[in-house]
């Protein structure tokens, strides 16, 4: 059977452009992308001979726009 080729391009056309929707990655909307971020811990010193050292980690709810800070003690041995 013999298959005129502008025939053939088209149907390989068709096949390819069917396959690449199939597969193809969801489309990205801007403002449904969850946001976020690791906020950066704060140590009081970076001396921790002393074991009086306290790190601080701020924590912010996006749902309600509340934060807070959270202390907690290091020990000499460098334990939080």
């Amino acid at each position: 059977m013999k298959i005129n080729h502008s025939v053939g391009a088209a149907l390989l056309g068709a096949i390819f452009a069917a396959t690449s929707v199939s597969h193809s990655a969801p489309v990205f909307i801007a403002n449904e992308q969850p946001t976020g971020w690791v906020a950066e811990m704060e140590v009081s010193k970076f001396l921790l001979s002393s074991g009086t050292q306290t790190v601080f980690r701020p924590l912010y709810h996006r749902a309600n726009w509340l934060g807070d800070v959270v202390a907690y003690p290091i020990t000499a041995g460098g334990r939080v």
